[in-house]
């Protein structure tokens, strides 16, 4: 991976061991992973963070195959780990993904930080399950923007059975079938291939699911998703909303209520 994509940000595991599991999906400025450490061989980690991009989120130009890490949330994200390690000594395992705009998945994880991989989106599901089989992970804490908030509602569906999402964060969801330019009228609105008997499955599978969405953008936006936890309209367009502070601090606020309630 290139320098200029790989400067601070550590993610040593080795207090990790006797903790729970959380996963984080979405995008979000630069971070590098020169910094960010592999997993100990001797390490059982049960939390993971899953960050999924949105569109065009693989940087720069929207194709860049090397940059996972150029995902705005990744610095978001970086934060949240920060607080975990600073106040709480816990450290968070990962998986992040970014989206091209020819809709190629690229993603890096903590097993192998400097190894950026492709994914096929009908085998994602297959990758994510390898990654949290091989960590020891049985819970996590899902955070998708975009086309990665679509990814993050069809995970929690096909993995309901095997992992236990303690809280699903989508932000301002958006279908990569339904809304393909330049036709946009699968573009205004809650991803539509998803159904509603499949969206309260979802509710029922998943701990807290918050969906945050946006109006402002006239020929993209999500919606109220009716089956979620709590439903919260932003007064930001649809390339801001995933960077907002008050997504970002109840996403922080979670991951230390998890901690505080689950470390030894």
């Amino acid at each position: 991976m290139r320098q200029k994509y790989i400067r601070g940000f550590r993610l040593s595991l080795s207090k990790l061991a006797c903790m729970s599991a959380m996963a984080f999906q979405g995008c979000g400025p630069a971070a590098n992973s020169s910094n960010l450490s592999s997993i100990s061989p001797d390490a059982q980690p049960k939390w993971a963070a899953l960050v999924f991009g949105g569109n065009a989120s693989c940087h720069p130009f929207g194709n860049d195959a090397s940059s996972p890490y150029g995902l705005s949330m990744y610095t978001q994200f970086d934060e949240v780990a920060r607080d975990l390690r600073s106040q709480y000594a816990a450290e968070v395992d990962y998986f992040i993904t970014c989206h091209t705009r020819i809709g190629r998945i690229f993603y890096v994880s903590s097993a192998a930080p400097k190894i950026v991989n492709e994914v096929a989106p009908e085998r994602l599901a297959e990758k994510v399950t390898e990654f949290t089989q091989s960590h020891g992970v049985r819970r996590l804490h899902a955070v998708g923007h975009s086309y990665g908030g679509w990814l993050a509602l069809k995970l929690a569906l096909q993995l309901a059975d095997q992992i236990h999402f303690d809280r699903l964060v989508t932000i301002d969801p958006i279908s990569r079938v339904t809304c393909r330019p330049p036709n946009i009228s699968g573009c205004l609105g809650a991803p539509h291939d998803i159904s509603e008997p499949e969206y309260q499955q979802i509710a029922a599978s998943v701990g807290k699911w918050s969906n945050y969405y946006q109006s402002r953008t006239p020929y993209l936006h999500s919606s109220a998703i009716p089956s979620a936890s709590e439903n919260i309209e932003l007064p930001l367009d649809h390339l801001k909303i995933d960077n907002s502070a008050e997504v970002w601090r109840q996403i922080r606020e979670s991951a230390i209520s998890v901690v505080k309630e689950l470390k030894i």
